[in-house]
């Protein structure tokens, strides 16, 4: 399926449809297949007080907006040439799912980075990309903790 679409980089369209495979296998939300995710994410924009229904039709009428936006940064940020130290205590909140930020590019990231107020890789075994959503009271526990230790 992925082969269709040829190496990366791919254009805002093709990382939607590279999503939507992701998805099908539940490296997006891990345990959603597609429907389910899609289902999902509407449920989350009609419950959650911050999405409006302006909102929720904006993101039906385009959704590759975001990654059109980002996508010149996307694909050339740089994480360990950008930012190789960082002075301030750093925390990584990461899915072992995920498949759009895969784990081992976190873990490197995570291991070259020179933090001295200190550095936090915290895995969350039951999440894919969607932490939050898949495991909210544990995300925010560990909110709840970075804040804390920063005080």
């Amino acid at each position: 399926m992925l082969d269709r679409l040829g190496p990366p980089p791919h254009t805002a369209v093709g990382m939607l449809r590279q999503r939507a495979v992701l998805a099908r296998f539940g490296g997006i939300r891990h345990g959603y297949g597609h429907r389910a995710l899609v289902a999902s994410g509407l449920r989350d924009y009609l419950t959650t007080p911050e999405y409006t229904a302006r909102d929720l039709w904006r993101q039906a009428r385009d959704p590759a907006f975001s990654l059109r936006a980002l996508m010149p940064d996307k694909l050339t940020v740089d994480l360990m040439a950008l930012a190789p130290s960082l002075s301030v205590p750093a925390w990584f909140i990461a899915g072992v799912h995920d498949q759009i930020t895969p784990n081992s590019l976190v873990e490197k990231y995570v291991g070259a980075l020179d933090a001295p107020a200190g550095k936090h890789l915290v895995p969350f075994e039951h999440s894919a990309h969607y932490s939050f959503l898949a495991e909210p009271r544990r995300f925010e526990g560990v909110i709840r903790d970075a804040v804390a230790s920063a005080r």
